[in-house]
């Protein structure tokens, strides 16, 4: 070993041999291992079909020595003495004359017997069983254990030996006695000058691959120093390939074999340089990928251990990749829940489930809680692991989407729809109940007025009506809940309507409460009932009131907002379009998040038995749905809860809203029709205007109303026509007296229609429409009212 110094290096330089001379000893060993292996194989092939004769031989004497004993030999043994000596005798001369033929070493038998292993038979060809020796059969056999396998399978075992009786190969083959005793022939053979054969022809065998060995050495040293040269040339390009060094071409001579490599090696150069290109590019690009994607990618070990995490499963578990990576499933740092808010255990993660199963999990829907993060994450996961070739699991691959706001876009159509069948439901029952209620108050009125004065019955008769007043409040209230309120809208402008009403509340709310109003610059305009509008701030602004029994603070403020589409598919309730923002804010107490759910049910209060019936917010819900908005309401517990109501916006301007009739109008002489369905709401409308001087026709339904009006033509001077009647409903009789020509004054009456064109046909075109349930009053108010604008 030598050694140069440069510098302040030491560099050492170890001796290697020539490459024809380890060329030729490769090729040498080569052939020697050749050589050797295939001696070894062809010794062991031989010894193994030699042994495998052997062994069938054996258990063919087994089954000779066992027919040629008697078939009940075995049957009688108890003892030594079960067995007479000539019989005994005999049997061993027939085996020893099996053993001569066999050329057998040994032949015996053995029984099982109690706790004991007994010789029954023992046989030689060295040695002949003499006389009075055949008590000795019955010895206990010394090595009981060698038996103990074949007993207790029953199946032959072959094993060979080396002892003081000699070296052979030996089968024991078990039988069982009619008493079902184990017995067992044993057999055995001399294999002493089979091996010393074999082993002879393998010392030939060996000298004879020496031979070729150095032979073969001699001839590959000689020729591969001729060819070397132009390998080590390869050798030298190819190390330069190895180091990354794809600039040099590989020289190309020597035999044509030399180059066809040389040309290959190059090719393999230029291949290499290729897909080491496109590796990287295809590295980058997925790199970029994983760093890119929307959905977070981890990547586990097989023990759980994260080995990657890309950068939107950190920000969706709310960590830093440091803080990530080598982390177990379960860590202090995050947790998983399920759909209804348990915690998941170890065994239901997403790596476990597929660690346990092996196969993929597709569409797993978990929570993510972190410490950092107030709001829960919901994720949709799949999973699925990837295998070594041993089908050893290498790595667990776990993809999650963060499905958080379809999980708030499906919370929120379920409340849609279920208040949308609550809607449905009280809207039928409001509808036949208004009915009911009309007939109630009005007769009710009708007995008050034909009761004297100081009668006892007139107390009862005002009870009823108040009474009446009260469900029909109610029934108004389910009515706007289940938006089939008959609205009168105009174009208002909300900074207007709040200023007045505002004044108003101040009185309602008490002077514990401050109230501030910010109207809204350049408020723009809505179309809407401004009853109905009035009927939800007074509703939300007794709600706040109740919320600071203490005293607090009230504020309501308008403007104006745009919903674009981007906000809108984020929150399932918005429409897009422009709207003016109503909202009603107070500093009371808040609502739970459990009872904000069911806020606007109607009947759901929080409040005492009692204190309220649960329908003020129902009536703003549908009042406002009712007008094509939406209402939001958002609160947080002792901080306060704020309303927002959103009207869509009409490119009009704001009406002036003029003064409503009101005090007992003039008796009339007119005739009227009138044309109602309800029997008794017929007969109280009759009555009602009787008595006060008109001239009344009835019909029970759209067709006999239009028949009385074509018989008396010009005598009728008003139609009272119900908007929805069987067979034809008050629309189909306005347009047919339209038709004709007939120039008389309509009043069409409504609770509320299933069928939205026929009310929304009355308001349209500007005809008077009375509400159901109305009073005696109010009917013959918007009579007269009609008549008067008819005649003049």
């Amino acid at each position: 070993m030598s050694y140069q110094q440069t510098g302040n290096h030491t560099h050492s330089r170890t001796p290697s041999l020539p490459m024809s001379l380890v060329l030729a000893s490769y090729v040498s060993a080569m052939v020697a291992i050749t050589i050797t292996v295939l001696l070894v194989f062809f010794y062991r092939s031989a010894h193994e079909k030699l042994m495998g004769k052997i062994d069938d031989q054996l258990y063919a004497a087994a089954h000779f020595a066992k027919d040629l004993m008697p078939g009940d030999f075995h049957d009688q043994i108890q003892d030594a003495s079960s067995i007479t000596p000539d019989r005994y005798e005999e049997i061993v001369d027939r085996h020893n004359r099996l053993c001569k033929e066999l050329g057998l070493q040994y032949l015996w038998s053995c029984l099982r017997s109690g706790d004991g292993i007994f010789f029954t038979t023992a046989t030689s060809p060295d040695h002949d069983v003499q006389k009075n020796e055949h008590a000795r059969f019955f010895d206990a056999h010394r090595d009981p254990q060698a038996f103990d396998t074949v007993f207790a399978s029953m199946k032959p075992d072959y094993s060979s030996f080396d002892n003081e009786w000699g070296h052979g190969r030996m089968v024991l083959v078990p039988f069982r006695d009619r008493l079902g005793r184990a017995y067992c022939f044993g057999a055995s053979i001399c294999i002493d000058d089979v091996i010393a054969a074999q082993r002879s022809l393998l010392r030939y065998a060996l000298i004879l691959g020496i031979g070729v060995i150095a032979i073969g050495f001699v001839g590959t040293f000689l020729i591969s120093c001729r060819i070397t040269r132009r390998i080590r040339a390869l050798i030298a390009s190819a190390n330069r390939i190895t180091e990354g060094d794809l600039s040099e071409t590989v020289p190309v001579g020597g035999p044509s074999e030399l180059r066809q490599l040389a040309r290959a090696l190059d090719a393999m150069r230029e291949a290499v340089a290729s897909h080491i290109t496109a590796l990287t590019k295809t590295e980058n690009a997925q790199h970029d990928l994983l760093e890119n994607l929307s959905a977070g990618v981890v990547i586990h070990a097989p023990d759980t251990h994260i080995l990657y995490s890309n950068p939107r499963a950190c920000e969706l578990l709310g960590l830093s990749y440091d803080q990530l990576l080598g982390k177990q499933a379960i860590d202090p740092a995050w947790s998983f829940v399920q759909e209804n808010g348990d915690q998941l255990t170890l065994e239901e993660y997403p790596v476990s489930l597929v660690l346990a199963s092996r196969e993929r999990l597709t569409d797993y829907i978990v929570g993510i809680n972190h410490p950092d993060n107030i709001e829960r994450t919901w994720v949709l996961v799949n999973a699925f692991p990837e295998f070594i070739d041993n089908d050893e699991v290498r790595q667990i691959v776990v993809t999650f989407v963060d499905i958080t706001a379809l999980k708030k876009l499906e919370s929120q159509l379920a409340q849609a729809q279920k208040m949308e069948a609550i809607g449905q439901l009280t809207g039928g029952i409001a509808h036949d109940f208004n009915n009911i209620l009309q007939a109630i108050n009005g007769y009710a009125q009708l007995a008050e007025l034909d009761t004297a004065e100081k009668h006892p019955a007139r107390d009862s008769l005002a009870e009823i009506q108040k009474a009446a007043n009260r469900a029909g409040g109610m029934i108004a209230q389910l009515l706007a809940f289940s938006r089939r309120q008959i609205l009168e809208p105009s174009c208002i402008n909300l900074n207007v309507v709040l200023a007045d009403l505002l004044g108003m509340l101040k009185h309602v709310i008490g002077e514990h409460i401050k109230l501030d109003f910010i109207p809204g610059h350049r408020l723009a305009t809505v179309l809407a009932d401004q009853t109905m509008i009035e009927q939800i701030l007074l509703n939300l602004c007794v709600n706040a009131r109740d919320a600071m029994p203490q005293g607090g603070h009230l504020t309501v403020e308008t403007e104006n907002v745009l919903l674009d589409q981007d906000y809108c598919t984020q929150n399932i309730w918005a429409t897009p379009g422009r709207y003016v923002l109503t909202s009603v804010t107070d500093t009371g107490s808040g609502i739970e998040p459990e009872v904000i759910s069911r806020i606007f049910d109607p009947f759901f209060s929080t409040k005492e038995q009692g204190a309220g019936t649960g329908l003020g917010l129902a009536t703003v819900y549908g009042a406002v749905r009712q007008h094509d908005g939406m209402v939001r309401v958002y609160s947080e517990i002792n901080k306060g809860t704020t309303f927002k109501i959103y009207l869509p916006v009409v490119e009009r301007p704001a009406d002036t809203v003029g003064t409503k009739i009101e005090g007992t109008p003039p008796r009339g002489s007119e005739t009227i029709l009138v044309a109602e369905d309800d029997d008794s709401l017929r007969k109280l409308a009759r009555t009602v205007l009787t008595r006060a001087g008109y001239t009344v026709i009835t019909a029970a339904d759209g067709e006999k109303a239009l028949e009385a009006f074509e018989s008396c033509p010009g005598a009728i001077d008003l139609l009272l026509l119900d908007v929805v009647m069987p067979k034809m409903g008050g629309r189909e009789v306005y347009d047919h007296v339209r038709k004709q020509g007939h120039d008389v004054a309509i009043l069409f009456a409504s609770g509320y229609s299933e069928n939205a064109i026929h009310t929304g046909f009355v308001l349209e075109v500007g005809l008077k429409l009375i509400r159901k349930p109305y009073n005696s009053l109010e009917l013959l108010q918007r009579v007269r009212g009609a008549l008067d604008e008819a005649s003049g």
